[in-house]
């Protein structure tokens, strides 16, 4: 009789444990799917989740080799803006605008890096050794599937990787490489694998 009354009560156990493991998954995919909701709600301002991003660039040829050429960024368009534009819209004092463009990924949603010259071209300065010695935009992030085609085209085109890049920012069971270089005019550059 208490064999067959420990049994009754573990088995009373299990299903008790299996209906609480199922109400957690439900609350969680509950929860999930109304924090979807809210962003969704919250995200009607814009038009668009992607953004572009406008670098102004010293040398629009080196910076093409290194964003398309290097980093394999497609081209995406361009277009070039007359002084009178720059004047009305703010952006400049009468300079023409050259902007090539070039897309972290496809369709819509994917970011756009515009590389913007003038001419004369804009002066360069001196690159930053860290993020913290200038202000503004010091950093673009880049996601990547699998870091190893960008790591040897970097080499190839004997691009200097700061610190001790690339380097494990991740587990020994789930590794992740991070890379880290600066572009022609000193913008860092961070390659993070995602796989």
């Amino acid at each position: 009789m208490p064999r067959l009354f420990v049994l009754a009560f573990m088995a009373s156990f299990v299903f008790a444990c299996q209906n609480t493991v199922e109400k957690v998954e439900e609350a969680a995919t509950e929860a999930a799917d109304t924090a979807v909701e809210l962003i969704d709600e919250n995200d009607t301002d814009f038009a668009s989740r992607s953004i572009a991003i406008g670098l102004m660039v010293a040398d629009l040829d080196a910076s093409i080799n290194f964003y398309h050429n290097i980093l394999g960024l497609p081209e995406a368009g361009g277009f070039d803006l007359e002084g009178g534009f720059g004047i009305q819209s703010g952006l400049t004092d009468n300079q023409p605008l050259s902007i090539k463009q070039y897309s972290f990924g496809k369709g819509d949603a994917a970011t756009i890096l515009k590389l913007v010259t003038t001419d004369p071209p804009v002066k360069a300065h001196d690159n930053s050794a860290f993020i913290h010695d200038d202000n503004s935009v010091q950093y673009l992030t880049v996601y990547v599937k699998d870091i190893d085609p960008f790591v040897e085209r970097l080499r190839a085109a004997n691009i200097e990787f700061k610190g001790k890049t690339p380097i494990n920012i991740g587990s020994e069971e789930e590794p992740q490489a991070f890379v880290l270089v600066q572009d022609p005019d000193g913008t860092f550059v961070e390659l993070i694998e995602e796989k």
